[in-house]
């Protein structure tokens, strides 16, 4: 089953055109369609993952955006770990997110409430002075897309690498995009 949802997104993920970063914008962004489709695959294991075809050639593809860059094949290989990484630990959180008034029969409305009988009383002390500011922006319920932000601040960073190793200075992508969704 595994590698069945692997081999959703590996025809498109081969003509994937465009500079490295294009090409692992895409990588990140098929991996988040897919965990958003497939949210039993965070389920399993990465620390031995399943390898089949499809799994694999996935891996492959997205190893060749990365080649040819001035990185050695251990810090290639860490670059798709660590983009790997940022899309499922998000995807986690979000589905988990998602999913939650389903399976504790808590509203979201409802859940602030009762978390308003603790976080009301250490805000009007100033006990939490950074959460109020961050509260009182309305960040914590905004609509802000995580997921884009986080996506192109990994590829910066990598962007930072690549350079160092060319000697080059590239500018960093624009801010993330505010939408109306968590990055989907």
């Amino acid at each position: 089953m595994v590698d069945e949802v692997y081999g959703e997104d590996v025809a498109a993920a081969s003509v994937v055109e465009g500079d490295w970063r294009a090409r692992l914008e895409e990588f990140g962004r098929q991996k988040w369609r897919l965990y958003l489709r497939h949210p039993w695959m965070l389920q399993i294991a990465q620390g031995r993952p399943m390898l089949g075809p499809n799994s694999m050639a996935s891996t492959d593809i997205v190893l060749r955006a990365v080649d040819e860059l001035g990185l050695d094949e251990h810090e290639m290989l860490a670059a798709v770990v660590l983009l790997s990484s940022f899309v499922a630990g998000l995807a986690k959180t979000t589905i988990e997110a998602m999913q939650a008034a389903d399976r504790t029969g808590v509203s979201d409305d409802e859940w602030w409430e009762i978390q308003g009988e603790y976080v009301g009383p250490a805000v009007a002390e100033g006990q939490l002075p950074m959460m109020t500011k961050v509260g009182e922006a309305g960040a914590f319920t905004s609509m802000f897309d995580h997921f884009e932000f986080g996506l192109q601040r990994v590829l910066d960073g990598l962007g930072a690498l690549i350079d160092a190793r060319s000697g080059a200075a590239r500018p960093p992508a624009d801010q993330a995009k505010r939408t109306t969704g968590c990055g989907q």
